[in-house]
C-alpha cells in the first residue's frame, strides 16, 4: 500500500459498525425477555460484556483516523 495514512483513515470507518453492533447489545435484553433478563442476572451481564467490547473496539478504531481531517477549527 502506496499510503498508509489513507490505509487507518479507511480502517477507521469500521468504527461505525462496532459502535451500532455495541448499541444493539445495549438494547437487546430491553426489546427480547426483559423481565426474564433481569431475573436472571447473568445472562443481562452477558449481554452487557457483549455490548461493552464492541463498544470498546469501535473507539479504539477511531484513533486511527487523522485527526486534521476530522476535527472543528477551533479545537
Amino acid at each position: 500500500m502506496k499510503d498508509p495514512k489513507r490505509f487507518f483513515q479507511f480502517a477507521s470507518y469500521l468504527q461505525y459498525p462496532l459502535l451500532l453492533l455495541g448499541l444493539f447489545y445495549c438494547c437487546r435484553p430491553f426489546f427480547t425477555d426483559f423481565y426474564g433478563v433481569m431475573a436472571n442476572l447473568d445472562a443481562y451481564l452477558v449481554e452487557l460484556n457483549k455490548a461493552f467490547v464492541f463498544l470498546g473496539l469501535g473507539v479504539s478504531l477511531s484513533t486511527l483516523q487523522d485527526t486534521t481531517k476530522v476535527q472543528n477549527k477551533p479545537s
